[in-house]
């Protein structure tokens, strides 16, 4: 029961929902990452979990999603929306997995390439993950987390009033060593392969 409550904590930190009543989880994705919902599908699978994908317009984009009702879905909105929104805190981050680190960063991470300046050699990476963070508190403690588990450095990144985090080259490495084994090839354009 405790990896399928993990699970979906890594199925909802990021692009996933689950609804007030606490009964429902919704993930929905472009149809350009039908190959990615279909590796959450088969995650849940291993739980006896079987949502069907379904495709819709969303606005005008075509997308795909899922949805299903399961008992623990309400263990998890309660512990992840504690306040009605998504609260990262220490002791939920140190809960998840590997796995479901590397669903958060698929969700919501990115590797950029920046050239290296003229007369320079070598190129820089920045990785970042949008967390959304409300408070800078919140990313700080991203921030900590991420420095006690994989002991990289991230620094805070604000966008729009909100808190995210990023990281360069040297720490991305760690990071992404670690996680690389739970991304599928579908998402290989966020590591270093």
């Amino acid at each position: 029961m405790k990896q399928l409550r993990n699970l979906l904590c890594g199925l909802v930190i990021g692009d996933g929902t689950i609804t007030k009543s606490g009964r429902r989880l919704q993930i929905q994705h472009s149809t350009k990452q039908l190959e990615y919902l279909k590796y959450k599908v088969s995650l849940l699978n291993q739980f006896n979990i079987y949502p069907e994908i379904q495709l819709f317009d969303n606005n005008g984009y075509e997308g795909c999603r899922i949805g299903f009702t399961h008992n623990q879905c309400k263990f998890v909105r309660n512990w992840l929306y504690k306040t009605g929104i998504k609260v990262f805190n220490k002791e939920f981050l140190f809960k998840l997995s590997d796995l479901e680190i590397a669903l958060w960063y698929m969700d919501d991470g990115s590797l950029y390439k920046h050239k290296g300046k003229q007369g320079k050699s070598g190129d820089s990476y920045e990785l970042c993950i949008a967390t959304y963070c409300n408070t800078e508190e919140q990313a700080l403690d991203l921030i900590k987390f991420f420095k006690q588990r994989y002991n990289a450095d991230f620094t805070i990144k604000r966008n729009k009033g909100k808190f995210s985090i990023r990281c360069g080259k040297k720490a991305a490495i760690k990071v992404l060593n670690k996680l690389d084994k739970y991304i599928p090839n579908c998402m290989s354009y966020k590591t270093f392969r």
